[in-house]
């Protein structure tokens, strides 16, 4: 047997490796066969599928059509021996070793990042995923425009970073080239027509360069009511008065953002200044609040990072920020409209009570409490004055039909920025033996899809949530989660405690096995527990656990990478996290658990591109990832960009030492030593304990020259030895 190209931009077309077209398939087949492709590495369960392509037929059917499915595809592919299209009596999943799928490619190619694969990423997505392709059943469709809308904004960053290297490397006919096709997929991109203005003027072409503002400006009145922000205005000025010269926006900030020049920045006095510069004012909600003594301005250093601004200044600057900027992941649920039987109210009402109990436990997110939704049960309201009264953004609505044994429920998701539009909706149908367990079901799924689409994406349902069909085993394991980010060693006991009770409930639960055994690694990353080599053995042994519950778990993989790391076994570190990485390229801890590792084996410039990948993927990105972008930064000496990116982590996050250090160093070697001591003293609150020695002892570091870089900035910050 073979091998098969499948071709999901633009038409679909599946042809053998000799390239003969395979054109037997059905709509729905080919729906099929294109979600598997673009879920790769996992198991699909029969009863997801058959709701997400056949949901306007009932169950039984809809699980025979799958059936039927399943045997065209085998067909097609002549699998007699049912090798490819691989079945489980619960499961189904597609061999795609033996496929070349461009969707896939197109990934691979913008994760490496070079110049070279980022040209071939966008000659492979000459169109977008299947346009106009459907299947009339409302959760494919919804799925299908949300995945056809992310590769899109993958290709348009791909597209920029290419743009961004062009420049970096002085190719300004690349560069117009490569801007004006970012701006084709994505005509409000401002850093591409700043990009285009440059290499306009670079190339001579000046009226060209300001034409091109003059179509910005126009369109961003026209579209958004805005005008251009200062840094466009800024070089339009310079532009029109011929203030450049051949390479000077070479190390400009829009080639930073790319991602892809690695031009070393020097602190400039002018940009040093931003961080001192008068930026704040003050809000008044209510109270008038009169502050003798504290000037108008105050610096946006303190802006950025609170924790280091004297007290009282601090508290008020958290809240005044938190006025200024709501929580934009923030829902309201509201209560279950009911029909039917007499018990359908009672029933809706305990459904959707109950989604918010497990929200408000299980997710990052700002749930309104029950008493706050319950004004509008009586005076029903539009979705979006709702969300403006309660302050939130999204909006949880639903139906509860009851009659008989059948029970009925309609679940949808609105997004108020948008006004009233459904961005998820869900329907279950059953007639359950136990109606409490059904509800257990549906709140899973709930919670699962919430995650999905609101805050940590795809992976985290892959990963670490999915794996359990206990609701309760879940919702620990998604505490555990909520802790074990915040990097504290209380918070990491306490993500221990809620790992074992999941696993108490659901012993083949590996998603929550491996988060156990992360615990134990951090705690011996950071020297949280007096036996380093015993928690190291610990993590190990469950890494070790998890894997013989599902063999190809790409973070278990990472995890072990980790201990190696620890273990100072830096080649076969790098191996195994290349490894994890292999196994699924579009997996955002994956790519940031390497770029963790390789930023202590001596490659920090690809650790930068591997953790601006994983921020791009993720909606809200865990903050550590953004304290691991920070160090990234400082160890290739672009210290502003560092010192923005950990003032950023540190003010979101101000419970652990850990982004302080990568701060107060930050600050240390880019001679700010006054701002450095008040980091270092931050660090020194919230870990009395800290000694220098005992950071050297756990910094896995396999050139000592990092190390003793690090150890020298920290020392210039009074830390102690």
């Amino acid at each position: 047997m073979g091998g098969w190209k499948l071709k999901l931009f633009g038409e679909f077309d599946l042809s053998t490796d000799e390239g003969t077209v395979i054109t037997v398939l059905g709509r729905r087949d080919r729906a099929l066969l294109a979600y598997l492709a673009l879920t790769p590495n996992q198991r699909e369960s029969r009863e997801r599928l058959a709701a997400l392509l056949w949901s306007n037929r009932g169950d039984e059917q809809a699980r025979h059509s799958l059936a039927q499915s399943t045997a065209v595809i085998r067909k097609a592919l002549g699998d007699s021996e049912k090798s490819v299209v691989v079945s489980e009596p619960a499961s189904l999943a597609i061999d795609w070793t033996k496929f070349e799928v461009d969707v896939l490619t197109f990934r691979e190619l913008v994760n490496e990042g070079t110049i070279e694969s980022l040209r071939q990423a966008a000659e492979l997505h000459n169109d977008d995923l299947l346009p106009g392709f459907e299947v009339r059943s409302e959760g494919f469709d919804e799925w299908i425009d949300a995945e056809r809308n992310r590769l899109r904004t993958m290709a348009v960053d791909a597209l920029f970073q290419l743009t961004s290297l062009n420049a970096h490397a002085q190719d300004w006919e690349a560069v117009i080239e490569t801007a004006n096709r970012t701006l084709a997929l994505d005509v409000l991109r401002e850093d591409a027509h700043r990009l285009l203005m440059r290499a306009y003027a670079q190339t001579g072409q000046r009226a060209m360069a300001l034409q091109q503002y003059r179509s910005l400006e126009e369109l961003l009145r026209s579209e958004l009511q805005v005008g251009p922000d200062a840094e466009t205005e800024t070089l339009m000025e310079d532009i029109k008065a011929g203030r450049f010269s051949a390479g000077q926006f070479a190390t400009n900030g829009d080639l930073r953002s790319g991602g892809g020049a690695p031009a070393a920045i020097t602190a400039s006095p002018t940009t040093r200044s931003r961080h001192i510069q008068v930026s704040l004012y003050w809000v008044v909600g209510g109270l008038v609040v009169t502050l003798l003594g504290i000037a108008i301005g105050v610096s946006a250093t303190f802006w950025r990072v609170p924790e280091l601004a004297p007290a009282p200044l601090g508290a008020y600057l958290r809240e005044i920020k938190m006025a200024l900027a709501p929580d934009p992941l923030s829902i309201a649920i509201l209560t279950f409209e009911s029909h039917g039987d007499s018990d359908a109210d009672e029933f809706a009402n305990a459904l959707s009570g109950d989604i918010i109990t497990a929200l408000s436990k299980s997710s990052e997110m700002q749930v309104s409490s029950r008493s706050s939704v319950r004004p509008y049960d009586a005076a029903p309201a539009t979705a979006v004055n709702i969300a403006k009264s309660l302050k939130v953004r999204y909006l949880l609505e639903g139906s509860v039909e009851k009659r008989g044994a059948l029970i009925s429920i309609k679940i949808g998701l609105i997004d108020t920025q948008q006004g009233q539009y459904r961005i998820w909706s869900e329907s279950y149908d059953r007639q359950p033996e136990n109606i409490i367990n059904f509800k257990k079901e549906v709140i899973l799924d709930v919670l699962r899809s919430l995650e999905i689409r609101l805050t940590e994406g795809e992976q985290e349902r892959i990963n670490r949530m999915n794996g359990t069909q206990i609701l309760e085993a879940w919702l620990n394991a998604a505490e555990g989660e909520k802790h074990l980010r915040l990097l504290t060693p209380q918070d990491n006991l306490t993500a221990r405690q809620d790992y074992e009770r999941a696993i108490e409930l659901d012993p083949n639960y590996a998603g929550a096995m491996e988060g156990l055994a992360w615990t134990y690694f951090v705690s011996a990353r950071f020297g949280w527990t007096a036996t380093p080599q015993e928690a190291a053995f610990k993590a190990k042994q469950l890494a070790e656990q998890t894997l013989a519950l599902d063999p190809t778990r790409p973070q278990t993989f990472s995890l072990l990478g980790s201990l190696s790391l620890l273990a100072r076994d830096f080649d076969l570190a790098v191996q195994l996290g290349e490894k994890a990485f292999s196994l699924d390229p579009t997996d955002s801890d994956v790519a940031a658990l390497l770029a963790y590792t390789l930023t202590y084996t001596g490659e920090p410039d690809r650790a930068r591109t591997l953790v601006d990948l994983a921020i791009s993927r993720r909606p809200v990105p865990p903050h550590w990832y953004d304290w691991l972008r920070g160090r990234a930064y400082r160890l290739t000496g672009r210290l502003d960009e560092a010192i923005e990116v950990l003032s950023a982590a540190t003010s979101d996050r101000p419970t652990s030492p850990i982004p302080f250090i990568e701060l107060a160093a930050a600050y240390s070697e880019a001679n700010e030593p006054a701002l450095a001591k008040r980091a270092a003293a931050e660090i020194l609150r919230l870990s009395p304990n800290f000694r220098l020695r005992d950071w050297v002892a756990i910094s896995p570091y396999k050139d000592k020259r990092a190390l003793d870089r690090e150890v020298s900035a920290l020392r210039a910050t009074g830390l102690p030895d």
